[in-house]
């Protein structure tokens, strides 16, 4: 009955899509069919009952905890093969009502941060000892998922795509690098961030080189190699590019003899600074830098020929250290209006010659965004609750 209500308020109001998850976990916690399966079919159902388009990610950073020491995550391709066996099966049971689908979120953050723990990186993986190999994990685990995520593509294009109509597409972190000088020193060490966080796992699929970055291979002689049938595998292998964004980096040279704290800037000779940008939230990781988010969808439509793009993620949370205040001021978020208003402000302004399909926020307890790109304005929805019932 709460599904009913929540999703049934969305469609009254107008919201075109929803995009959630599969948990594979969930469904197939024992390599049977759960109860859960019949959840999402009745989600699925129940979104477009009230005209509301379901855009499901398979993966969002829930690999089951036997399958992730099973040759530790992305490293294993034998987890690979599960996964595209997972999607398979997605493609069966919910095929008929699912016609946005998304390989995995954030392919970028999952090889750097979800794979093994490395120095400097964030750490979103279960604590193991260390592997064979321990520092190329990262350019490994990209590799394998790439190549997990074309199979899945090719699949689809092959077996379901005909009949049922559907597109697959990937979703990257949105790591946009600006030099934090005009040098030239720092240009460049600015092109290389912005190869290792955002074009890693970009150009193997929207190059015709089919592969890693050059600037990548020329640093990296153990980057892995695709061969010639992968590389065509790999090739177009996505109907749309998902776009994560919340903030936007400063990037500057470094000297022979310094060392930076994280490995992805000591692999790519570069070192991240703090920016001009306002930490909106507080001492946290996010960004109000809505130029950021321009500066990397013209980026997207110059080098990889204005692929459509959907942006699958981007808002901000409350204040950092705000959390004892009272709903009623917590509610008053300011903050978050700014950030909302400022992105949208720049997206009609700047963002209508591109090829953006919709733009997706997350749903809180205490505000919704949703953005529809097919008009000639842009769209906000925004939901403030004054009590639990409303």
């Amino acid at each position: 009955m709460k599904l009913q209500r929540r999703r049934g308020s969305l469609g009254k109001i107008g919201v075109p899509s929803y995009r959630f998850s599969i948990s594979g976990s969930g469904v197939l916690p024992n390599g049977t069919l759960s109860e859960e399966f019949q959840y999402y079919r009745d989600l699925c159902a129940l979104l477009r009952d009230n005209g509301i388009e379901p855009i499901v990610t398979l993966f969002h950073f829930d690999m089951p905890l036997a399958i992730y020491d099973n040759g530790t995550s992305w490293l294993n391709k034998e987890n690979c093969d599960h996964f595209a066996d997972f999607a398979d099966l997605c493609f069966k049971k919910f095929g008929d009502l699912v016609k946005t689908w998304i390989t995995y979120n954030e392919i970028n953050m999952q090889a750097w941060s979800s794979v093994v723990k490395l120095e400097g990186e964030q750490w979103l993986c279960p604590d193991r000892p260390e592997v064979q190999n321990h520092k190329h994990s990262p350019y490994i685990a990209a590799a394998h998922m790439l190549l997990a995520h074309a199979k899945i593509y090719r699949n689809y294009e092959k077996n379901y795509k005909e009949n049922q109509g559907g597109q697959v597409g990937i979703t990257n972190g949105g790591h946009i690098c600006f030099p934090a000088s005009d040098s030239q020193e720092d240009q460049e060490a600015a092109n290389r961030a912005t190869d290792w966080l955002f074009n890693c796992t970009l150009t193997p699929i929207l190059t015709d080189s089919g592969d890693f970055p050059a600037s990548m291979r020329e640093k990296l002689p153990f980057l892995p190699k695709f061969t010639e049938d992968e590389k065509t595998m790999l090739r177009g292998s996505t109907d749309f590019l998902g776009i994560n964004y919340y903030l936007a980096h400063s990037v500057r040279a470094i000297s022979d003899d310094e060392t930076p704290p994280a490995q992805s800037e000591r692999d790519g000779s570069y070192a991240m600074v703090e920016g001009k940008w306002d930490k909106i939230c507080g001492e946290t990781w996010i960004r109000y830098a809505p130029d950021g988010l321009l500066a990397i969808l013209k980026y997207v439509k110059e080098k990889y020929n204005n692929i459509p793009v959907l942006i699958t993620e981007n808002g901000c949370p409350d204040i950092v250290g705000e959390e004892e205040k009272e709903v009623e001021e917590i509610l008053n978020d300011k903050h978050r209006i700014k950030y909302i208003s400022g992105h949208l402000e720049l997206w009609k302004r700047d963002v209508m010659s591109l090829d953006i399909l919709s733009g997706l926020s997350w749903i809180t307890s205490n505000g919704m965004m949703v953005l529809n790109f097919d008009s000639e304005c842009v769209v906000l929805i925004s939901i403030l609750p004054k009590s639990q019932e409303q």
